[in-house]
């Protein structure tokens, strides 16, 4: 289901987890990453060579940099030129070093201009962008995210992993369903990394009253059966009640899985007037997807 995944880098403890939920996903799928930094950050700024915090095992202290990306891709740009362009970048080069150590297919990018505007652009080629929930460039009274976040969540990227500062080994999966067709992609997403990872799948389905209920109920699992899942836990949840029940009720090893449009009813958030999902994501003590 996932073939690439673009991992968003600046040094930042939040971009070294999303890194390590990268390289999770990764293994569980196959998939290849992409390790992007914008050149508008200096290299030389906010580093944080040692992601162990991050990452289990963490990474070697002599970072010799040889470029062989693989296996290379069959694409229409030269991918080791791309590479070999990155070379000097020492977040690309921690990156790398990652990438190696879990054995996984690899190509390193240095791209030009502001990192939320590249990212943006390159996240339409990709099935999946891992991002950190703020970054370096992250300045107080933005909600609670940095601008890549923010630019992601409103663009045309097919998923979205927002890391927090820190990552855990994911022990499971939860998602909202609300019947509709974003929640409804959120759920088929949900019930195929759980199948692929083998871990434990958790559904929270939410309907306007006990009829729409009852619908949504039977047609998540519907969605689950052909997945052939070890005891996924299906239960209602009153509608507007679902999100801050994910959020206080989540394990800090839980991914939470939503649809763009799935954080309905968050009162809270509507009486800040802010953004649900930003909020969502802002308040949530766990990384989350956005599959859109």
């Amino acid at each position: 289901m996932i073939r690439s995944i673009l991992v968003g880098l600046d040094g930042s403890a939040h971009s070294w987890a999303a890194l390590a939920g990268a390289v999770e996903l990764a293994q569980w799928h196959g998939a290849r990453l992409e390790l992007a930094v914008a050149s508008d950050h200096d290299p030389a700024a906010h580093i944080e060579l040692q992601p162990s915090a991050a990452l289990s095992g963490g990474l070697t202290s002599d970072l010799r940099l040889t470029l062989e990306p693989e296996p290379p891709a069959e694409t229409e740009e030269d991918e080791e030129a791309v590479s070999a362009g990155a070379a000097g970048d020492p977040h690309l080069a921690a990156a790398i070093e990652v990438c190696r150590e879990q054995r996984l297919p690899w190509v390193a990018r240095r791209m030009e201009g502001l990192a939320a505007e590249r990212l943006v652009q390159r996240a339409p080629a990709v099935d999946l962008v891992a991002v950190g929930r703020r970054g370096t460039s992250y300045r107080r009274g933005q909600a609670g995210v940095g601008a890549c976040v923010r630019s992601l969540l409103t663009s045309q990227a097919r998923a979205v992993f927002i890391a927090t500062e820190a990552h855990e080994p994911t022990g499971g999966i939860v998602v909202i369903c609300d019947g509709r067709d974003p929640s409804l992609r959120a759920l088929s997403w949900a019930c195929a990394t759980a199948a692929v990872s083998d871990l434990p799948l958790r559904v929270m389905v939410s309907g306007s009253d006990e009829s729409g209920l009852t619908t949504v109920l039977r047609q998540a699992r519907a969605y689950l059966r052909p997945y052939r899942l070890k005891d996924p836990f299906v239960g209602p949840v009153r509608e507007g009640q679902a999100l801050p029940a994910m959020l206080r009720g989540r394990r800090a090893d839980e991914l939470a899985v939503l649809g763009p449009s799935t954080p309905t009813g968050w009162g809270l958030a509507a009486w800040l007037g802010r953004n649900a999902l930003v909020a969502a994501v802002a308040e949530s003590r766990a990384p989350v997807v956005v599959v859109k």
